[in-house]
């Protein structure tokens, strides 16, 4: 959105402009890409062939329809992103993603993850296992890239809220291209807008995020676990502190 606000992408440019151009992806929009609209796939082994940044190329046939609830597939829109955004900057989506937002929110700790780094500042996340009928801590996971399906950015609660509110204070687009943003979250499936109330609930690798913002008044409640316990419900600890507020 930032470089459609600049007019460096256009919302009316066809994916062809920009090298994505299989069969599958046909005459598709960037307008209709940010809404979610390809209902494209792509095979859950091919993930690193497209994020590797020194990979110029990449096969057209890697796209394809027809793969939704298959568990080897994934939800192809967010890796096509990432294709139109290196082609538009002739840079690598990693590093628009810093000039973009880590540099012009100072976010102190964000970063891609990389599974040969070890970072002392990481969350672990935790199996259970049930010890005297209690559920307690089992065994500290290891988060493999392969299982991220594509999800590898890693963000400290300070820098979502962060970014988050610069998103919500129109520091990366114009009011004018808001509705996109809030399109893709009622068609993501994992959030919602109701009454300019935005509410997130993610779950990847052993950790789970929720999230709860008024856009009005920027009052923003986040909270995460990195350890699942299904007698522990997020939501109601998340509503619970929002009406604090």
């Amino acid at each position: 959105m930032s470089l459609v606000n600049r007019g460096d992408v256009k919302l009316t440019d066809e994916l062809s402009k920009y090298d994505v151009s299989s069969g599958a992806v046909g005459r598709l929009t960037v307008k209709q890409l940010l809404r979610n609209e390809s209902h494209l796939y792509v095979r859950k082994q091919s993930i690193a062939t497209i994020q590797n940044p020194r990979n110029k190329e990449y096969s057209n046939t890697l796209f394809k329809k027809g793969k939704g609830g298959m568990t080897d597939w994934v939800t192809a829109d967010t890796f096509i992103k990432r294709i139109v955004i290196a082609r538009a900057t002739s840079k690598s989506y990693e590093s628009t993603f810093e000039q973009e937002l880590t540099n012009k929110f100072g976010l102190s700790n964000t970063r891609f993850f990389n599974a040969r780094q070890t970072y002392t500042n990481d969350v672990a996340s935790y199996d259970k296992k049930i010890v005297n009928n209690t559920r307690v801590q089992s065994k500290k996971l290891v988060i493999k890239k392969r299982s991220l399906n594509g999800n590898t950015l890693r963000m400290s609660l300070a820098d979502i809220v962060l970014s988050l509110n610069g998103i919500e204070k129109n520091r990366l687009f114009d009011s004018k291209y808001t509705q996109y943003f809030e399109d893709y979250i009622e068609q993501s499936g994992v959030g919602s807008l109701n009454e300019n109330v935005f509410t997130y609930n993610g779950n990847v690798a052993g950790q789970a995020l929720a999230i709860k913002s008024n856009l009005d008044t920027q009052s923003t409640v986040v909270l995460i676990t990195n350890y699942s316990d299904s007698d522990v419900s997020l939501t109601k600890h998340l509503s619970q502190l929002y009406r604090i507020l």
